[in-house]
């Protein structure tokens, strides 16, 4: 149904909300996410497309030291939070016609 898409057109992408996902599952499914932003907002990102052209776009926001490294921050290393195996928020964002439940459903996720 969808399938990774690493240079998928993603300018266009709207955010939808988040997706409650275990990040370590994402890992060990698809490999690592892609690199981080340049402003360490984003540690990581998954981007996929149902090959109609309707793009998903799957990334921490703000999660990760990467972010804020301060120690009152309370944040986890990125490994830590891509090695993690509870479940996470990780934000959604869509250009096209994205069914977010079906998405959700397909990637073994829940609605946040």
């Amino acid at each position: 149904m969808y399938a990774l898409a690493p240079d998928a057109l993603v300018s266009d992408s709207v955010y939808c909300g988040v997706l409650l996902v275990a990040p370590h599952g994402l890992v060990s499914r698809f490999g690592p996410p892609l690199r981080a932003s340049g402003d360490g907002k984003i540690s990581g990102s998954y981007i996929f497309s149902d090959g109609r052209g309707n793009v998903a776009v799957l990334y921490d926001w703000k999660s990760t030291s990467l972010y804020d490294g301060r120690p009152e921050a309370g944040l986890p290393s990125v490994e830590s939070f891509w090695a993690s195996t509870d479940l996470e928020q990780l934000s959604l964002a869509t250009s096209g016609r994205i069914s977010i439940s079906s998405f959700a459903e397909w990637l073994g996720a829940r609605a946040g």
